[in-house]
């Protein structure tokens, strides 16, 4: 990152609200092009043109891309996964997790919903489909009503490079909490099973819930929740959470 200096004006307003304005973030990383490319697209995703459920979307990915720039954790240090009884490994096990280096985008889907063979009444099931998820590949699904998850990759850890599963869900809103757990699950266990993939970490970014649900005891996969003010401030930082505010206000507001 380069030096730049700040106006005595400016330090004081970034002390007072604890992060640092968008142009400044843009021009510490100036001599970086792939970090630059990413913040653009963060901050260029705050735009209208995109529908609000997208603009999340969207933020949450070039997030992610902007981590993996610098060989960051998975996991931001101050967010909290949760972990159910019995699950696999620990707490610092996912904590550890990196991404695989540079990602690049795939738009393929990852789920589909398909006829059951031989009902006779057109019963509907979600099934994998045959894309399997890689490392190095960043999984955004362009078909609008992709079944149950929005966002997917694949990290590693370091020690021995064993794969994880990271699945997504960007648009849950609290009413419907209780489902989108469900859900979730089931398209974990399906993606796990279906590619062999025996870790899985979910991300959930619920939007206009409390930091008091209990629906999550749904999950039986290592998670991490992202609900409240303070919740999006740990997951993404100060500097990039007001974005992810204004993003979900929006997306509440068109519901």
């Amino acid at each position: 990152r380069n030096e730049i200096d700040i106006s005595q004006t400016i330090e004081a307003m970034s002390d007072t609200n604890r992060a640092v304005p968008p142009c400044y973030i843009l021009k510490a990383f100036e001599k970086d092009g792939a970090a630059v490319a990413s913040l653009r697209a963060i901050f260029g995703s705050f735009h209208l043109y995109n529908s609000p459920g997208k603009q999340l979307e969207e933020v949450g990915k070039q997030y992610d891309l902007f981590r993996a720039t610098f060989d960051l954790p998975v996991v931001p240090g101050r967010a909290e996964i949760l972990m159910p009884h019995g699950v696999l490994g620990d707490r610092g096990w996912y904590k550890d997790l990196k991404f695989p280096g540079k990602l690049s985008e795939s738009t393929d889907a990852l789920l589909k919903v398909q006829k059951i063979e031989g009902s006779d009444n057109c019963k509907k099931q979600v099934v994998a489909t045959k894309t399997r998820p890689k490392a190095g590949r960043y999984y955004h699904p362009a078909i609008g009503n992709h079944p149950w998850i929005d966002r997917l990759f694949v990290a590693v850890h370091p020690t021995n490079d064993q794969a994880c599963l990271v699945i997504i869900q960007d648009k849950v809103n609290g009413t419907d909490f209780p489902e989108a757990c469900r859900m979730l699950q089931k398209a974990a266990d399906l993606l796990s099973e279906a590619h062999d993939i025996q870790r899985v970490l979910l991300i959930v970014n619920v939007i206009g819930a409390t930091e008091a649900t209990t629906a999550q005891d749904k999950l039986k996969w290592p998670h991490i929740l992202v609900r409240g003010e303070a919740e999006v401030q740990y997951y993404y930082s100060v500097n990039f959470a007001d974005i992810v505010l204004y993003a979900r206000r929006r997306h509440l507001l068109s519901d």
